[in-house]
């Protein structure tokens, strides 16, 4: 049985290792959850929204994070959180569920980045629906920048 583990470790410990490590990957699930809670724990129990870009145009990661989140740590739910304000709902069922949250005043707006390669004109057009940011914060290759009025 030794022999057995010690043969699958060393076939396997270049694939798999490198999930053991710290990565800067945006995908990764450890990253996008530092993100959301940089949001909540800088916001000081404040409400706020969250607009969410990623090169993959939904953000449905996130959308469920910030939502699980809010269910098991924080107990609310920023006023909005989605990748640009009107916009047709893309998340089914999304108004049922954020109705078994408090809702609190947005104060701030939150923007996460999520690094991108190609798409520069999206993004820019993306960026220009908000102000000027006052903090900006990363982890890993993602960034996020708070905009207070």
């Amino acid at each position: 049985a030794l022999f057995v583990l010690g043969t699958q470790f060393l076939l396997f410990k270049e694939r798999y290792g490198k999930f053991y490590f710290l990565s800067s990957d945006p995908g990764l699930l450890v990253n996008k959850l530092k993100v959301v809670d940089w949001v909540y724990k800088t916001s000081k129990s404040d409400g706020f929204k969250v607009y969410t870009y990623s090169p993959h145009f939904w953000d449905y990661p996130y959308q469920y994070l910030i939502w699980w989140q809010a269910k098991t740590r924080y107990h609310y739910l920023p006023n909005k959180y989605f990748y640009l304000d009107n916009q047709p709902a893309y998340v089914r069922a999304k108004k049922e569920a954020d109705s078994l949250f408090e809702e609190r005043t947005a104060t701030c707006d939150y923007l996460i980045i999520e690094p991108f390669y190609s798409q520069q004109d999206w993004f820019l057009e993306w960026r220009g629906h908000f102000g000027s940011s006052q903090k900006t914060w990363e982890e890993g290759k993602t960034r996020v920048e708070k905009l207070c009025p």
